[in-house]
């Protein structure tokens, strides 16, 4: 069997018809992924992003029907998922008379097991990095929606932060950091440039703080400028740290107000907002450690089934919210599949891989949200279960 598959990897792997293939499966989902995004950014429309979410059946169909699937690999990579999935039903019916709403939640876990299997069967031939196709693809179809926000929403401010058609301005950070995992994708340095500076006007404009702080490991494994540590990279490192090291001096000389301390009053002040009496320090989070002491209190009292699947709603932290509501298995399930994906990356010497995953490991402490069917969560079960499948196919053809 392995041979056979080999031989068939051999014969197609560089065909022009399996590129085409390749091209018309990832717009495919690129579209269903931007039709989420614009759904609920314009419309708060459950049922549009839902119908988006579903839509995703047709590149599943297609991806099987063209040979860019493999069912026994699919199969085989969701397993693992299971370890985090079971843990996450259980809680449900453990808890179902707590549930306050029923409908919604089912929904919800369905779309978690579907969306972990779409994910599996799309990462099923990581020989052809999907992952990536899908990205770059993405990259273009989402830059003129960020420019139509940005041009027709300057006017959408509260308390001196940016809510474009009155969205949770965090969620909209997170969506920002997809969009920079996108111009990542890329290899030219030009067609990254522009998406990216788009997507840090956003995180920076709605006061995302978590989404800023989890695009830095990102940049530094995907962007290929900082690693891996070769003899460019490390002269591009230090060229970068002369011309700040000369920038310094030359500010130094010619203005009295320090340049070290206009950017740490910047970054404090107008990015992270450590003083601002309704986000900072000083508001306790925005009530945020109020929550976490909730959701602690709430996996003390239930630590094996958690509070029930959908228990709490104002967790900023998505492994303490898998805590609280799901209990010690399916947060250890939910680290294994991060240690899995995180290893098969490393070993793969895949450091774009490396990156989204640490990337939204990061976000998730700042997120009222685990594993999700919006677009940048749909991004990392991408990435992540690619990783996993990694394990079961042939290592000939994995080193190819």
């Amino acid at each position: 069997m392995t041979e056979n598959y080999i031989s068939d990897y051999k014969i197609t792997n560089n065909s022009a018809k399996i590129q085409k293939s390749l091209s018309r499966a990832a717009f495919l989902i690129s579209c269903c992924l931007t039709g989420a995004f614009f759904s609920y950014m314009r419309y708060r429309s459950e049922i549009a992003i839902e119908s988006c979410f579903l839509a995703l059946i047709v590149p599943a169909i297609y991806c099987l029907a063209s040979g860019l699937a493999n069912i026994n690999v699919t199969l085989k990579t969701y397993r693992p998922a299971l370890l985090y999935l079971i843990p996450l039903f259980f809680s449900y019916i453990f808890s179902i008379d707590s549930n306050t709403d029923f409908f919604r939640n089912i929904i919800m876990l369905m779309n978690i097991f579907f969306a972990f299997f779409l994910a599996s069967l799309f990462g099923s031939r990581p020989e052809h990095d999907l992952p990536c196709l899908v990205m770059r693809q993405l990259t273009i179809l989402l830059f003129p929606l960020f420019i139509y926000v940005t041009l027709t929403q300057q006017h959408a401010h509260v308390w001196g932060r940016w809510e474009p058609y009155g969205v949770q301005p965090n969620w909209l950070g997170m969506m920002s950091l997809g969009l920079a995992w996108c111009a990542l994708a890329w290899k030219s340095a030009l067609i990254r440039f522009v998406p990216l500076a788009l997507s840090l006007y956003f995180m920076i404009s709605v006061q995302s703080r978590g989404s800023i702080v989890a695009f830095l490991p990102a940049l530094f494994f995907a962007s290929g400028w900082f690693y891996p540590l070769t003899k460019m990279n490390i002269l591009r490192l230090l060229a970068t740290l002369f011309l700040g090291f000369l920038i310094v001096i030359i500010w130094s000389i010619v203005s009295e107000v320090s340049l070290l301390n206009k950017m740490t009053d910047f970054l404090m002040n107008e990015v992270m907002r450590v003083n601002d009496t309704h986000r900072g320090l000083s508001s306790g989070m925005s009530g945020r450690t109020e929550g976490y002491q909730k959701a602690w209190k709430g996996f003390l009292e239930s630590p094996v089934f958690g509070k029930g699947f959908g228990a709490y709603s104002f967790v900023h932290n998505g492994f303490l919210l898998t805590l609280a509501e799901s209990g010690i298995f399916a947060f250890m399930g939910m680290l294994y599949l991060f240690y899995t994906s995180i290893r098969s990356a490393i070993k793969g010497n895949r450091w774009n891989n490396l990156g989204y995953l640490i990337s939204y490991s990061i976000a998730l402490m700042t997120f009222p949200r685990s594993f999700n069917i919006n677009m940048t969560g749909m991004l990392l079960l991408l990435v992540m279960m690619t990783e996993i499948s990694h394990r079961h196919i042939p290592r000939k053809l994995n080193s190819a």
